[in-house]
């Protein structure tokens, strides 16, 4: 595919719900308390940003003086000079202030390819990235939204199966024997109709009507934005799971409700206005909202 997250920073800058995210799952991280070394890799983990917190409690396991391998991957067309910065600018967390012997790498390749030797890996992360797909078909020309978001599901709840099931092959055959794979992804709720496979695209389709009866946009606008992303049912993760229970046991899968930092922010500004700034406080929100959005899909957009 062709994603790639908005460079010079501006993807770590906006991506507080991507942090927030990864907080349900640090429960889940393993312990490796009983290693020397040990080799952690991040797949797709763009500037660096929500790679911090994970890798901070883990590294918390390991005894003093071990030594660990720390590999940041990503597509080669990533920023890798944000997320060279960014892991300079951590050293100190990535190192344990010293007590630990850190070797961090950046490998330029998509996680849709073994990026590593068999048999390397002692935990493998991936935090809000595996909604991504590899490829994806063209679309038939339609200027009506909710069939747009009908024929993406039927479309991308194929590939994002087969994509799945490639990614943890992959992780798989890169794991040591005991080897752990972690990982968050946006989903879709569920109980909700399959007609709408993307909550973004949802979420935009009235505010995108309004523009194109307004005549602000076309309908070869509406068919341009169809990022190559698809966010999964759990009952479709669970599906994957069962396709690789040979390669696989699975400890844990559930779901949680992650509310944007942007829309706690607004709530609590809201409790201390007298009513003056509302509108204010209600553009500031939308503005955060955008910029989240079009850190990550600006090209489509």
């Amino acid at each position: 595919n062709e994603v790639v997250m908005r460079g010079d920073g501006n993807y770590n800058k906006n991506s507080s719900l991507q942090q927030v995210a990864v907080l349900p799952a640090l429960s889940l991280l393993p312990s490796l308390a009983t290693h020397n070394t040990s080799v952690i890799v991040d797949y797709g983990c763009s500037q660096g940003s929500s790679s911090i917190i994970p890798l901070k409690a883990l590294l918390a396991t390991i005894p003093s003086g071990s030594s660990v391998e720390l590999i940041f991957n990503d597509r080669p067309e990533n920023d890798f000079t944000t997320l060279s910065r960014t892991i300079k600018d951590r050293e100190t967390d990535l190192n344990r202030n010293g007590e630990l012997l850190a070797f961090p790498s950046m490998v330029p390749v998509s996680y849709f390819n073994q990026i590593v030797p068999d048999n390397t890996v002692d935990v493998g992360m991936a935090w809000s990235t595996l909604n991504y797909l590899e490829t994806q078909l063209p679309l038939a020309p339609t200027a009506d939204l909710r069939e747009m978001a009908q024929l993406r599901a039927s479309r991308n709840v194929k590939q994002g199966h087969a994509d799945l099931v490639k990614v943890l092959t992959l992780r798989a055959k890169e794991s040591k024997k005991g080897g752990v794979f972690i990982a968050g992804t946006s989903a879709r709720p569920s109980g909700e109709g399959s007609h709408i496979a993307s909550i973004i695209i949802g979420l935009m389709m009235g505010p995108i009507g309004a523009m194109v009866a307004a005549g602000r946009m076309t309908p070869q606008n509406i068919m341009a934005m169809d990022p190559p992303a698809h966010e999964r049912a759990i009952e479709e993760v669970q599906g994957v799971f069962e396709e690789v229970k040979e390669l696989w046991t699975v400890e844990s899968c559930f779901e949680k409700t992650i509310v944007h930092p942007a829309y706690e922010w607004l709530v609590e500004e809201l409790k201390k206005d007298d009513g003056s700034g509302k509108e204010g406080l209600r553009r500031e929100f939308a503005t955060r909202i955008v910029d989240w959005i079009l850190a990550a899909f600006a090209g489509f957009f």
